[in-house]
């Protein structure tokens, strides 16, 4: 590497490894790493309490993990699928570790802080092996006085680059998303540079508009950079709240109800100086909004008693009136009725009927002043689906709502 002296910001990662799964199989009695097959029990990994009584094949089981036999001393393994037999013995999957190689590379890089651009030392660096017919491999490094580090001897392969955030210091956020790295044989690898935010402090007060004390709600400090950890905490029994370490690009501070509301204040942190915040919503039935009544059809006007509905709305921050995420999940009655207290703002709405599989949605309903009193809404339920389907259809849409408390743009 020519120059040490590079300036351009980056998107943060932090190391989580992935999981490694063995590539063995169970044959003539002992355990190998030499199959793409796995045959694995019916029941969780590493879970004693419920030993095996039959084997079924499917995917890897994680490095290292251990099962039982099926009615023989350990070492010895015969009459595999459909054994009904007392398990005995624990048999543990280790896949070999990988070969040296004979023309390693190299990976180097920088680690500086965000705003000053200044050079951080002793930062450690791990590089975790993701090659899934080899043992996991880590090699970790220390950043010099000028943020430099190396790896010097890397084996040829894929590999995933971060900083140990639990070796960092607290006046630095560490990064959250790990950072792929190719190595080929010989090859010398500049990682982009890891710029590093530093951490801020925040506090506040939270109370119901009426006067009505407001505690143990918790509270999530969300960073401009999505790919910064966030930081959570839990007002004490009065109402206050002090949390330190969030992302010193932090923009936003929610107050999570237990009535589906997060309620959001714009901020932007300073290491040089904490913030302080306050909250004071109004409890949901003084709250301005309107009752949403959702009623779930088929084709013909006939009502689905106990379909499940999700509604999902969020609204911007304007003047004293607060940022919103509102995220409800209810099921109708017989009748095939729910209702909603909703707050002002854009929704999203899935019903579901668990039974019969029919689906329904409103990808944008606006609820605003003009609205009084009870707001009808007749979604009609359509086609098949599985159950499976289903969930992954309100996976999806809870996973949108909690967006929006990161990605806040208008």
């Amino acid at each position: 590497m020519s120059s040490r002296t590079w300036s351009y910001p980056l998107l943060l990662a932090a190391l989580v490894p992935a999981p490694a799964f063995a590539q063995g199989m169970i044959e003539a009695g002992t355990i190998t790493s030499q199959s793409a097959t796995v045959l694995r029990p019916d029941w969780a990994m590493g879970d004693e309490a419920a030993p095996a009584t039959r084997f079924v094949k499917g995917a890897g089981i994680a490095d290292g993990s251990w099962f039982r036999s099926i009615g023989h001393e350990a070492g010895a393994f015969s009459g595999l699928a459909g054994s009904a037999a007392q398990p005995q013995g624990i048999y543990v999957v280790q896949k070999p570790a990988r070969p040296k190689s004979k023309d390693p590379g190299r990976v180097a890089g920088l680690v500086y802080e965000q705003g000053t651009k200044a050079p951080l030392a002793g930062v450690t660096m791990r590089l975790v092996s993701t090659e899934p017919q080899w043992a996991v491999e880590r090699l970790e490094a220390r950043t010099d006085s000028s943020g430099y580090y190396e790896f010097p001897r890397v084996a040829p392969g894929s590999w995933l680059l971060g900083i140990v955030g639990d070796r960092l210091s607290t006046r630095y956020s560490p990064p959250r998303a790990p950072r792929p790295v190719t190595v080929a044989k010989r090859d010398s690898v500049a990682a982009l540079p890891f710029a590093l935010h530093r951490t801020a402090c925040v506090k506040g007060h939270a109370g119901w508009s009426d006067g009505y004390v407001l505690y143990d709600a918790p509270l999530t400090v969300a960073p401009y950079d999505s790919t910064q950890f966030s930081r959570t905490t839990t007002m004490n029994g009065v109402g206050d709240f002090d949390l330190c370490g969030a992302p010193e690009d932090s923009v936003m501070v929610w107050m999570h109800l237990r009535d589906g509301r997060s309620i959001g204040r714009a901020t932007r942190l300073s290491a040089a100086a904490e913030k302080a915040i306050k909250f004071n919503p109004d409890p949901i039935e003084r709250m301005e909004g309107v009752t949403l009544r959702v009623q779930p059809v088929l084709n013909g006007g006939i009502p689905v008693p106990r379909a499940q509905v999700t509604v999902v709305g969020r609204r911007f921050e304007q003047g004293d009136r607060p940022a919103l995420v509102y995220v409800r999940q209810e099921t109708a009655d017989q009748d095939g009725v729910v209702e909603f207290r909703v707050p002002f703002g854009v929704y999203e709405v899935l019903v579901m009927n668990p039974r019969e599989g029919q689906t329904g949605r409103v990808s944008r309903l606006i609820v605003h002043e003009d609205q009084k009193g009870v707001q009808p809404l007749e979604v009609v339920l359509r086609g098949q689906s599985t159950q499976a389907e289903q969930r992954t259809l309100r996976a999806e849409l809870l996973n949108r709502a909690e967006t929006y408390l990161y990605v806040w743009t208008q």
